[in-house]
């Protein structure tokens, strides 16, 4: 098929089976008998279950491994984020199937015999191979069963951190972690206490300083999760996106037991780091946030998305006109872009007509959104005329708590 004409049938195709490809992240795990459930060949602290340091001669020894090209994963000696080597990972949107899905994986632990459990590893997003997609890829998730999206995954899109999770299909939510940054190293420490029920647990540490506390089921009623990291897109499944590439380095790659702490999954730690940076953030509604957020650069900017096929169209400017008949639709949202981690945004649109939200939970959108994806546009089409658009973040859900830095856009609409 003609590259061109495969790219413009691309969102048609990916469009009638995006909803097979997320509930189709299929994982088909051959067991390990060689193997005891969780591995302590690679452990070097007492309250470790696992370690990969890419500092030997191979890497992940024993794992179940999901590489299907020569260059799916390499050891490097540039960029590292300790000692001489990390681990560097690469997947094409050209690259054949592997356990059913363009994906570049390896299951670093088994399926966790307690339900407290530490994870932690470094990671880094070199810009040149890493470029802005509109479609996600999972790049860590704690799998538990074929044939369905998994219960908790992290994901990025659109240059942001996104943590899923969920004790069933329907109550799945997106939480957002912040933006990536890029050619430089972060690392990261997840604590989970595993469970369908209400004392679930995931907190989130980002270099030391942490960034989420979410409680409630985050694992489907069945077997205790895996834990795998690497790349999987399931947009590249049978259709493309804005890239073709995907390279993602990791170092430190850790797996603790019940007895580890933040310090045992940081390196160079020992001492734990008390949260003083970034934000804690809670999905659920409460009137304040467990610690304030800053009111800085919160939102950095409104992008127009088309409601119609999901797509973003532009980043919107002031003074910007924006035309029914060029643009080819009337079904618009609006969404806040953040450069932190809120409770809330509140939008006020004045002008020719007049319409004010408070969405609570990423992608934060004027007209809302189901938070998979799908922007509602309020079933209302905005007549021509002028308009002011006003999306202020707060640090608590509904608008309440702290209230950030307003962004203000005006814009005008014509046929």
């Amino acid at each position: 098929m003609n590259r061109l004409l495969k790219y413009i049938l691309a969102p048609v195709m990916v469009g009638a089976i995006v909803v097979s490809c997320e509930q189709k992240e299929l994982d088909e795990v051959s067991p390990i008998s060689a193997l005891n459930a969780e591995s302590t060949d690679a452990a070097t602290s007492a309250n470790y279950i696992y370690q990969e340091t890419f500092e030997g001669s191979t890497a992940f020894s024993g794992r179940h491994t999901q590489f299907g090209t020569s260059y799916a994963f390499q050891m490097v000696t540039n960029p590292v984020f300790s000692g001489a080597k990390s681990g560097r990972f690469e997947l094409r949107s050209s690259d054949g199937a592997v356990a059913n899905g363009t994906r570049a994986e390896v299951i670093v632990a088994d399926p966790a015999t307690n339900k407290n459990r530490w994870y932690s590893f470094a990671a880094y997003f070199p810009s040149k191979d890493y470029a802005y997609d509109t479609e996600s890829e999972v790049i860590s998730q704690w799998w538990q069963s074929s044939g369905t999206t998994q219960a908790t995954s992290l994901r990025v899109r659109k240059d942001r951190l996104i943590l899923r999770t969920g004790n069933n299909s329907g109550s799945l939510k997106e939480i957002d972690l912040g933006g990536i940054t890029k050619d430089t190293w972060n690392e990261y420490v997840f604590h989970f206490i595993h469970s369908y029920g209400s004392d679930g647990l995931i907190e989130v540490w980002k270099n030391g300083n942490k960034i989420l506390t979410h409680t409630g089921g985050n694992m489907y009623d069945t077997k205790m999760p895996n834990w795998k990291i690497g790349i999987y897109k399931a947009s590249w499944n049978s259709g493309e996106s804005l890239t073709t590439k995907r390279v993602l380095l990791y170092d430190n790659v850790r797996v603790g037991n019940e007895n580890s702490s933040l310090a045992d999954m940081r390196t160079g730690s020992t001492t734990e780091v008390p949260s003083t940076t970034e934000p804690v953030v809670s999905p659920t509604p409460t009137p304040t946030p467990t610690e304030p957020v800053s009111s800085s650069s919160q939102i950095t900017g409104i992008t127009l998305v088309d409601a119609g096929t999901e797509k973003d169209v532009l980043k919107m400017t002031s003074g910007v006109t924006l035309s029914y008949k060029t643009l080819g639709t009337k079904k618009f949202n609006f969404r806040a872009d953040l450069g932190a981690t809120v409770g809330s945004v509140k939008f006020a649109l004045t002008g020719a007509k007049n319409h004010t939200y408070t969405d609570n939970a990423s992608p934060f959108a004027l007209f809302g959104d189901n938070g998979k994806g799908n922007y509602y546009y309020g079933n209302l089409t905005l007549p021509v005329g002028n308009y002011t658009l006003t999306a202020t973040p707060y640090s608590g859900s509904k608008g309440t708590g702290t209230a950030g830095t307003p962004v203000v856009i005006n814009f005008t609409i014509k046929y």
